[in-house]
């Protein structure tokens, strides 16, 4: 949990079962499943959520391969024991804002394995870095 009483109870109560009803226009925090095969569901809901490629400004299969290599990556890299997704559809805009976020070892963290070392504020370096790397 965050160190922040506010945020802590705040996430506390939302990811507390029957807290928020999901609507047609955004999935409440939802935990995603220990093991990567057991994701399914969390993506149908995503998709499910975008409805059709009018919802987003790209293909909804392109769109779609963007999100499960965000999974991918947790998955691989994280070393999570907690994870969450959550989205908010804005249908006119046609904009999807779509967060996961987990408790796992961070960029920097997965940056460190391989021997590379950041300060403990650099994760927007870090994101860079990676972007740098795959190009």
């Amino acid at each position: 949990m965050p160190r922040s009483r506010d945020v802590a109870s705040y996430i506390a109560a939302v990811t507390r079962p029957g807290s928020i009803q999901e609507s047609r226009s955004y999935i409440p925090f939802m935990s995603l499943p220990r093991e990567r095969q057991d994701i399914r569901p969390v993506m149908e809901r995503i998709r499910k959520l975008c409805g059709d490629d009018k919802v987003v400004a790209i293909n909804l299969d392109a769109f779609m391969l963007i999100v499960s290599e965000m999974v991918d990556n947790i998955y691989e890299h994280s070393e999570f024991n907690v994870a969450y997704a959550l989205a908010q559809r804005y249908p006119n805009l046609r904009v999807l804002d779509l967060c996961f976020a987990d408790d796992g070892i961070t960029i920097p963290g997965s940056f460190e394995r391989i021997g590379i070392r950041y300060e403990k504020n650099e994760h927007n370096k870090a994101i860079r870095d990676v972007f740098h790397i795959i190009r």
